[in-house]
């Protein structure tokens, strides 16, 4: 039996942005068979039932769903760890500080992808500088926690060390770093895709950073691959948890192996079956619940951390290759393995 821990929801496809290097590719509209607000009140009480003990909730922009305060604040009474992701373009409203205040997240994501000119550039948004520091301002005076979101790729990665001194100086909890892949618009972005050369390089300055800024918690994402414990990431990592420990669930109520793989089919969904159900009997998560090294093709086939990897971040394995357990990144065969 598998433990269902956290769940990560994309409660709308909707955006008011059109950032270069969306995986999901939102636009202005939502998708017609969004779930509605009572939909996903009655998702968390099934998975309070479930025993989920974290919730994060993404999108699209997750704030511009109707009803996403009573969502919120349901998640709290649950007494589930509840958290959300959001680019931060107009100024969070009074009633969403007023359910901040009540549900109490641990975090709240904002996106921020370089300084202003590059953050800008890469949201196609002149404003989106401006309101994200009126959100920073604001969630610091309610002391909810900030952790700032990354996505790497040619455009700012080289800006990495004057960000992190921004900010540290702005006073950041926390930076979780993640690596663009190749699907939704990034598919049209090819060429802004890192490289191996790249990543080393990333890697390195990731390295530099934590001692230099130890108060900040800095944290790679899981698509930076294997990695020694308290390297580039504090904890050891011990591969994707798709169907061991977390799952995702979309806008209309599909189950997915995370948010980030946009691109694998989907087939079961909340409005036919109990989660539970899902959760308990869905092939959807054969791929690491029946893992077997004798399928694994590519970069990690004879590595020796497979049976504990499992061939890294099935997202940037599936969005590069097609296939599960060959991400093309990995800092333990970048830094470690003999060539």
């Amino acid at each position: 039996m598998y433990k269902l821990r956290e769940v990560v929801i994309e409660m709308t496809t909707q955006c008011n942005l059109n950032c270069i290097h969306c995986g999901s590719g939102c636009g202005h509209q939502a998708d017609i068979g969004e779930l509605s607000t009572e939909e996903w009140e009655s998702v968390l009480f099934q998975l309070s039932e479930l025993g989920a003990e974290k919730v994060v909730f993404s999108g699209g922009e997750p704030t511009l769903k109707a009803g996403f305060e009573r969502v919120l604040l349901l998640a709290g009474k649950l007494g589930v760890k509840v958290g959300f992701i959001s680019n931060g373009l107009f100024p969070f409203s009074e009633l969403l500080r007023e359910a901040m205040c009540v549900s109490n997240p641990f975090a709240v994501g904002l996106s921020i992808d370089g300084l202003k000119e590059t953050h800008n550039m890469v949201r196609r948004n002149k404003k989106s500088w401006q309101g994200l520091m009126q959100n920073v301002s604001l969630l610091q005076k309610l002391n909810i926690q900030i952790c700032v979101v990354t996505t790497l790729h040619k455009l700012n990665y080289r800006e990495l060390p004057r960000l992190a001194n921004f900010l540290n100086l702005a006073e950041i909890d926390s930076w979780q770093l993640q690596l663009a892949m190749p699907a939704g618009r990034m598919m049209e972005q090819s060429k802004l895709l890192i490289t191996e050369e790249d990543f080393k390089d990333i890697c390195n300055e990731v390295l530099l950073l934590k001692s230099q800024f130890p108060g900040m918690n800095i944290q790679s994402a899981d698509c930076f691959g294997l990695a020694p414990e308290n390297s580039i990431r504090s904890d050891c990592w011990t591969g994707c948890t798709a169907g061991i420990s977390s799952m995702g669930i979309d806008a209309c109520g599909s189950i997915m192996l995370c948010l980030s793989l946009q691109s694998f089919k989907r087939h079961e969904n909340i409005r036919d079956k109990p989660i539970s159900e899902i959760w308990e009997t869905s092939d959807t998560f054969d791929f690491n619940r029946k893992f077997s090294k004798s399928d694994v093709q590519g970069n990690c086939k004879e590595c020796e951390f497979l049976g504990e990897c499992r061939g890294g971040c099935a997202s940037q394995s599936f969005s590069y290759y097609g296939y599960f357990h060959s991400s093309p990144f990995c800092f333990f065969r970048s830094f470690y393995k003999q060539k």
